[in-house]
């Protein structure tokens, strides 16, 4: 690494700045010639697929609030509660 410690804290060289400057300078050239599409999210509401590009804010908002079923933490977490119980 080319730096200092100061206080605890990492500093760089000049030197290493300008470099990594230089390297975010080409990567944003290089991403402005990437393409993409878009693509359509669908979810399950109420028992059928729909997608969510058509939804009014609230509904939207109300998506955004939502969590991913986790069923192996889900299961670790239930192991834990029963171990414990035991103890």
């Amino acid at each position: 690494m080319y730096g200092l410690w100061d206080c605890g804290l990492f500093m760089r060289s000049v030197e290493e700045i300008d470099r990594l400057n230089a390297e975010i300078v080409q990567k944003k050239e290089q991403l402005k010639n990437v393409k993409g599409r878009e693509i359509e999210v669908y979810t399950r509401i109420v028992g059928y697929y729909r997608a969510i590009k058509n939804w009014n804010l609230g509904r939207a908002a109300e998506q955004k609030k939502r969590k991913v079923f986790d069923m192996k933490a889900s299961m670790d977490k239930k192991e834990l509660d029963i171990n414990n119980k035991m103890q």
